[in-house]
C-alpha cells in the first residue's frame, strides 16, 4: 500500500501522543491494544483546535514488481467493487481514489471519501489483490476505523464486542484481533510503500511539573531525528531544543517557568526547515489564595484572619501603609492558615492586602476587608454643655454589643457603663454625682477585635476643677500585732482609687505592689516574711501625693509534725559532713540517734523548724536513723530513716543482659551507679544511644529504639562521677539477619491525598530499596535509597497526581543480594458531586444561634460558603477522608442571606449546589 499525505497548510497533524494498536503488515500480522474510542476522553485533549480536516491521502496496494492495484469504489452500495491494474506506483497514485483526513485524539486519524462524506470502517487486501475500503460509516460512529502511520507501517485499532470487516477474528474485549491477509507469491503482500513522513504525529504533552523548582518535563512525538525548538520560557526568547530519537519520540526538562500559565510554541525542524507546530500551556498550577475575617465572641480577643492558601506558601499581610502585621505559612497538607490582626482602634472598615510568596515569589494578592463597626460617639450632653452638679444622664452611639465605660479624663475610677444595643445606641447614668465644676468625661469603648475607640465631652468650660480629696490607705488583713504562719500572706486593705500600693519589709525592700480599684487593694507578695518579727509598711502614690502606714506582725511555723525533709528513705551519701533539717511541733527538741544508739544530733524546733550538721563516714550497712520530737507535757513523735553509702556501689547495667538478643522495638535499658553519675551510651558506629544521670537512690535508665542489624549493637557505656570515670560493653544479637522490606507510612487499599506524599517504611539495615508506581498505565520511578542502620527507610517527598489509583511497588536488595518486595495499592480520591444535609431548603435561622451546616463532597475537596450578592466569603472547610462536611456559624442577625455553596476537588474538578436563600425566622 501507497501512502500520501497533501498539506492544507504549513503544518502538519499536532496532537496528542499517539496509543499502541494494530499493526498492519505481513500475513498473519498481530493487533496491539486499541486507542481511545471516539465517545471516550482521552487521558490528554488535542494540544490546540485542530481543524476538521488537515490534508488528503490515497491508498495504493502492491502486488509485485509491476502489479499495483488501486480500488473502483460503488457509492450505492458503499464498497469496493473492483480494482485497476498499474505498472508503477506513481501511476496507481495518479489514478487512486483520494480521502480526507481527519485527525483524532492521540495521533490518530480517519480517512473520509469526500463524495459520500462517510469514513472507512476498514482497509485491507483481500483475494486476488483487491484492496478493499469500506466507507458506509458515519465519521462518529464507534466502528469508524481510527489509522495511523508508524515507521513504514499503517496501524488500526478496534472497539472490543465488535466483528470488523473483512477475513479476521472477533475483536476481544482488550480491543486486540488478527487481521488475517492473503499473500500473492514470494514477492508479494501487502506493505507501505513511498513517502509516509506526512502522516506522522507532532505531539507535545507535560509529563511532571516541579513548583519549587519552577520546572517541567515534556515528552512528546515528532518525525524521526527530527529537533524539537521551544519558545516563549521566560527569560529566554527562544530554546531549548531536544531531538527525536529513530522511533520518533522525544522528552526533555524546561527550566525558569514562572507560576502560573507559561504559553510556549512548539515546533519541528527537519533539515533546518520547520515542517510541524503546536502550542501547551505549561502550568505550574498555584492553589488560590482564600481569606476570610472572623470575630471572636470574647471582645478582648483580636480578629482573625486566615483561609487557604498554596501548601507550604508563606502569607503576608501588610495595612494600608504597606506596614508589615503579619507573616505565617500555610500547613503543608490543606494549606490553611491563620493569623490574629491588631485593632486599629478607630471604627470603620479597615483594608489589610493579604499575598502569599512561594520561595519569596509572589503568587496571589487580595485585599481583605476588616469591619469593626462604628466608634463611639456622645450624643447627649453636648460638648461644652453646661451642668448644675449631680448625676449626668449620657447617650450615644456605638458599634452593637460593644462596651462603654466613662471615666473622668486621667483618672481610673468608672463613673457609669453601658452595652451598646443592636440599633447602635446606648445610655447610661453615672453612679456617682458630677459636681458644678469643669469636668471632661471620657467614654471608652472596648469593641469587637479588642478594637478601643474614645470620645469626650467637656462639661461647664468655664469652671475651676476641685482640688481632688485623697483618700488615706488602710492595712485590714492581717491586723496589726498578729501572728502569721504562711511565709507570704495576703495583705489587703482601702486606699484612694487609681492609687498604686507598695508593700516593703524596709525602706526600699519592696515584696509586692498593686493598684487600688474600686477603694479597695490586694497584694500577694513575691519573697517571703522572714520568722519572727516583721515591720510591713504599705505606701500609696497618688500623683504628687504619698502615703504610708505601717503594721507589725510575727511569723511562726505551723504547727507540723515531726519530718525529716533534707533526705528521704534510701538516699545515697557521701563521706563528709551533711546537714539534717526538717519540721516539728513548735516548742519540741528533736533527737536523732543510728542504729548503734550513738547519737547524731539534736536541736530545738522553736518556730517549727530544726537542723543540724553531722559528719557521715564510710559504712558497708550504711545507717539506720531514728529521730524523735519530744514536746513538754505531751507526746513524743517517731519517725526513721535509712542511708546507703554511695561509694559502694559500682556502676552496672542490670538489663538487658550482655550477649543477649533483642526484638526491634523500643528497648528500656536500666542500671544502678553511685548518686549524680552522667551515664553516655554510643554503639559500634559512634551513634548517641542515650543519657541519664542516676538518682539519690543510684538508679539510671533511658529507652532507646533499635532498629534490625546483621551485626547486632556493640554498645560502650560511659560512667563519669567527677573524676571517677567507669566504662561498660553490652552485645545484643538481633533474632534475624534480614528482614522484608515493610510500607509503614501508607496502608493498602486506603485512600491517600494528593500532592505531597513521603514513602517510608523499614526492612533490612543498608539493604537498597527503590520504589515504582504504576499511575493510569504508566510507569513513575519514585527514587531509591538505603535502609538506616537501625531499619528505616525513607524516599524524598514526590508530589502524587489525583488522576488515578497508584500501584507503588517496593523492592528491596539486602547485602546478601537476596530480595523481597512489597506492593501496595492506594486509591486517589473519585469526583463526588457536592450535597448539602442540613439545613434544608426553606429552613429559617434564629439570630446570632449557631447553626450547623453539613454534608458531603469529594474527599478533601474545599467547601466553600459565600454570599450570591457581595462574594463575602463566611466559611471554608476541607471534606475530610470519606468526604464528610461539616461547620457552625451563628447568623443575623435580622439578615436576609443568599448562599452559595460550592467545592473544588483537588483534580481541579468542581461543582456547586443552587442559591440557598437563607432567613431568619419571622
Amino acid at each position: 500500500m501507497h501512502i500520501t499525505f497533501t498539506r492544507t497548510g504549513a503544518l502538519g497533524l499536532a496532537v496528542a501522543t499517539a496509543v499502541a494498536s494494530l499493526i498492519l503488515g505481513s500475513p498473519a500480522a498481530t493487533a496491539a491494544p486499541a486507542p481511545p474510542s471516539a465517545d471516550e476522553p482521552s487521558a490528554q485533549a488535542p494540544l490546540t483546535p485542530l481543524p476538521r480536516s488537515t490534508g488528503s491521502a490515497t491508498l495504493v496496494f502492491e502486488g509485485g514488481p509491476g502489479a499495483y492495484f488501486t480500488p473502483e469504489f460503488s457509492y450505492d452500495q458503499g464498497v469496493v467493487t473492483g480494482y485497476s491494474t498499474h505498472p508503477t506506483a506513481e501511476a496507481a497514485e495518479g489514478a487512486a481514489l483520494r480521502l480526507d483526513v481527519l485527525p483524532s485524539p492521540g495521533g490518530w486519524f480517519q480517512l473520509r471519501d469526500p463524495a459520500s462524506r462517510r469514513c472507512a470502517s476498514s482497509v485491507a487486501a483481500v483475494e486476488h489483490a483487491a484492496l478493499e475500503v469500506v466507507y458506509q460509516k458515519l465519521c462518529d460512529d464507534d466502528d469508524a476505523r481510527r489509522f495511523r502511520v508508524v515507521g513504514d507501517r499503517l496501524e488500526s485499532a478496534a472497539h472490543p464486542g465488535l466483528t470488523v470487516t473483512g477475513p479476521t477474528t472477533f475483536v476481544e474485549a482488550s480491543g486486540l484481533y488478527t487481521w488475517n491477509v492473503l499473500g500473492f507469491g514470494a514477492e508479494g503482500g501487502l506493505r507501505v510503500v513511498g513517502d509516509v513522513d506526512d502522516l506522522r504525529a507532532f505531539s507535545v504533552d507535560v509529563d511532571s511539573v516541579d513548583i519549587p523548582n519552577r520546572s517541567a518535563v515534556v515528552s512528546g512525538q515528532a518525525a524521526p531525528e527530527s529537533y524539537v525548538v521551544v519558545e516563549g520560557l521566560p527569560g529566554t526568547p527562544v530554546g531549548p531544543e531536544f531531538r527525536a530519537g529513530a522511533d520518533g519520540t522525544w522528552s526533555g526538562p524546561l527550566t525558569g517557568l514562572a507560576l502560573g500559565s507559561n504559553p510556549l510554541t512548539f515546533t519541528q525542524y527537519e533539515n533546518q526547515v520547520p515542517t510541524a507546530e503546536t502550542s501547551l500551556d505549561v502550568e505550574l498550577a498555584v492553589r488560590p489564595l482564600i481569606t476570610r475575617v472572623t470575630f471572636p465572641a470574647d471582645h478582648g480577643d483580636r480578629a482573625v484572619l486566615s483561609g487557604t492558601a498554596h501548601p507550604g506558601a508563606v502569607v503576608v499581610v501588610r495595612d494600608s501603609d504597606e506596614s508589615e502585621l503579619a507573616r505565617v505559612p500555610a500547613s503543608s497538607g490543606a494549606g490553611i492558615w491563620s493569623t490574629p490582626v491588631s485593632a486599629p482602634d478607630a471604627g470603620g472598615d479597615h483594608d489589610v492586602s493579604v499575598r502569599q510568596e512561594i520561595d519569596g515569589e509572589v503568587a496571589g494578592h487580595v485585599t481583605t476587608t476588616v469591619s469593626y463597626g462604628a466608634a463611639v460617639a456622645v450624643t447627649t450632653p453636648v460638648d461644652d454643655a453646661a451642668h448644675g452638679g449631680g448625676r449626668v444622664e449620657m447617650t450615644g452611639t456605638g458599634e452593637p454589643g460593644a462596651g462603654i465605660r466613662v471615666r473622668e479624663e486621667g483618672r481610673q475610677t468608672v463613673l457609669g457603663s453601658a452595652t451598646v444595643l443592636q440599633n447602635g445606641r446606648w445610655s447610661l447614668r453615672t453612679t456617682v454625682d458630677v459636681d458644678s465644676t469643669r469636668h471632661v468625661l471620657e467614654a471608652t469603648q472596648s469593641g469587637r477585635g479588642r478594637n478601643t475607640t474614645v470620645a469626650t465631652v467637656t462639661l461647664n468650660p468655664e469652671g475651676t476643677p476641685e482640688p481632688p480629696v485623697i483618700t488615706a490607705p488602710t492595712i485590714e488583713s492581717p491586723a496589726d500585732g498578729t501572728t502569721v504562719t504562711t511565709p507570704r500572706p495576703t495583705i489587703s486593705g482601702h486606699g484612694h482609687d487609681g492609687a498604686t500600693i507598695s508593700v516593703e519589709t524596709a525602706p526600699g525592700q519592696v515584696i509586692g505592689t498593686g493598684t487600688v480599684e474600686g477603694g479597695t487593694w490586694t497584694v500577694r507578695p513575691t519573697r517571703d516574711l522572714a520568722t519572727g518579727p516583721n515591720t510591713l509598711t504599705v505606701v500609696q502614690t497618688t500623683g504628687d501625693d504619698v502615703q504610708s502606714v505601717s503594721i507589725a506582725v510575727t511569723r511562726v511555723a505551723a504547727d507540723l509534725p515531726l519530718r525529716v525533709t533534707s533526705h528521704v528513705d534510701g538516699q545515697l551519701y557521701d563521706v563528709g559532713t551533711t546537714t539534717f533539717r526538717g519540721t516539728a511541733p513548735v516548742g519540741s527538741t528533736v533527737v536523732a540517734k543510728n542504729q548503734w544508739n550513738t547519737l547524731m544530733g539534736s536541736a530545738d524546733a522553736t518556730d517549727g523548724t530544726w537542723a543540724f550538721d553531722r559528719n557521715l563516714g564510710p559504712t558497708s550497712t550504711g545507717y539506720e536513723l531514728t529521730f524523735t520530737a519530744t514536746m513538754p507535757g505531751g507526746t513524743p513523735q517517731v519517725t526513721s530513716l535509712r542511708l546507703v553509702y554511695g561509694g559502694s556501689l559500682a556502676f552496672q547495667v542490670t538489663s538487658p543482659a550482655h550477649n543477649s538478643t533483642y526484638t526491634e522495638g523500643v528497648t528500656t535499658f536500666v542500671g544502678r551507679a553511685a548518686p549524680n553519675t552522667t551515664v553516655v551510651a554510643r554503639n559500634q558506629w559512634n551513634t548517641l544511644m542515650g543519657t541519664a544521670v542516676s538518682g539519690l537512690d543510684g538508679s539510671w535508665s533511658f529507652d532507646r529504639y533499635l532498629g534490625p542489624t546483621a551485626a547486632g549493637y556493640d554498645i560502650s557505656f560511659v560512667a563519669t562521677r567527677g573524676s571517677d570515670v567507669r566504662r561498660s560493653i553490652l552485645h545484643l544479637d538481633h533474632r534475624s539477619s534480614t528482614v522484608p522490606v515493610r510500607i509503614t507510612s501508607h496502608v493498602d487499599g486506603e485512600m491517600f491525598r494528593p500532592g505531597p506524599n513521603t514513602l517510608s517504611g523499614v526492612g533490612t539495615p543498608r539493604a537498597r530499596v527503590s520504589a515504582v508506581a504504576t499511575v493510569a498505565g504508566s510507569r513513575v520511578e519514585l527514587g531509591d535509597t538505603e535502609v538506616t542502620t537501625e531499619g528505616r527507610w525513607s524516599l524524598p517527598t514526590r508530589s502524587w497526581s489525583a488522576t488515578g489509583d497508584h500501584v507503588v511497588t517496593v523492592t528491596q536488595t539486602n547485602p546478601d543480594e537476596t530480595t523481597s518486595e512489597a506492593t501496595i495499592t492506594v486509591t486517589a480520591p473519585v469526583f463526588a458531586p457536592l450535597t448539602l444535609s442540613t439545613p434544608e431548603v426553606g429552613d429559617t435561622y434564629e439570630n446570632l444561634v449557631p447553626v450547623r451546616f453539613e454534608g458531603t463532597a469529594t474527599p478533601f475537596a474545599t467547601v466553600t460558603v459565600r454570599s450570591g450578592v457581595s462574594d463575602t466569603v463566611y466559611r471554608t472547610v476541607e471534606a475530610d477522608r470519606a468526604g464528610r462536611w461539616r461547620f457552625d456559624r451563628a447568623w443575623g442577625p435580622d439578615h436576609d442571606y443568599v448562599l452559595v455553596i460550592e467545592q473544588q476537588a483537588m483534580n481541579g474538578q468542581g461543582d456547586r449546589l443552587p442559591d440557598l436563600t437563607w432567613a431568619p425566622s419571622r
